[in-house]
């Protein structure tokens, strides 16, 4: 974590302190504002590559204490989704660099760098859902718990109905709660009885 932290602290002042003078970054652009700035390609490279480097060191290095660990297996399931999910940021980050590497010597970067922005939303999108997983646990099964104490109450006979003489199941069936301690909780299998 601490590598992780340096090298991002490193790569912010490198950026903030590209240009000689500072302002040079914002003002250079019309050639008429004296100052001297390193070249953009090669320090973004570095900054993904490391970046990606240290990706897959987050995601390689814990995986064999996962494999020891005396966990349920659907505990390990989910700590390796939440690691699957941050290999998928990985992905993304090395699809990134792949793009900006042209799109930074280009003529046109409000058209050539699109492409690039629209991946670097999809990695940070998806390593703030990686960082979130944990949390999901919880709501995910209460919600597959309560998903799995609903079931079918009865069947119906369409001859009731339109007298046909028919049998099925009708579209939105009764719902009995399997355990009587979540039916006491419930307010929709009254609702239900009702329709």
């Amino acid at each position: 974590m601490a590598i992780i932290i340096l090298s991002d602290v490193a790569f912010t002042f490198s950026i903030i302190f590209s240009c000689q003078p500072v302002e040079a970054k914002y003002t250079n652009w019309d050639l008429e504002h004296p100052g001297k700035c390193i070249k953009n390609k090669p320090h973004f490279i570095a900054m993904g590559v490391v970046n990606i480097i240290l990706d897959l060191a987050v995601f390689f290095l814990p995986i064999p204490k996962l494999l020891q660990t005396q966990l349920p297996t659907r505990k390990k399931i989910g700590i390796s989704t939440t690691f699957l999910v941050g290999l998928l940021v990985t992905i993304f980050s090395i699809v990134r660099l792949a793009m900006a590497v042209p799109a930074l010597s280009t003529d046109n970067p409000s058209y050539d760098l699109v492409q690039v922005v629209a991946w670097s939303q999809f990695e940070f999108n998806f390593a703030i859902i990686c960082a979130c997983m944990p949390n999901y646990a919880g709501p995910i099964q209460r919600a597959w718990k309560w998903f799995r104490g609903l079931e079918p109450s009865k069947s119906w006979s369409a001859s009731d109905g339109d007298g046909s003489g028919q049998h099925g199941r009708l579209p939105f069936e009764q719902f009995e709660l399997k355990d009587k301690e979540a039916r006491s909780k419930n307010h929709v299998e009254p609702v239900l009885r009702e329709l």
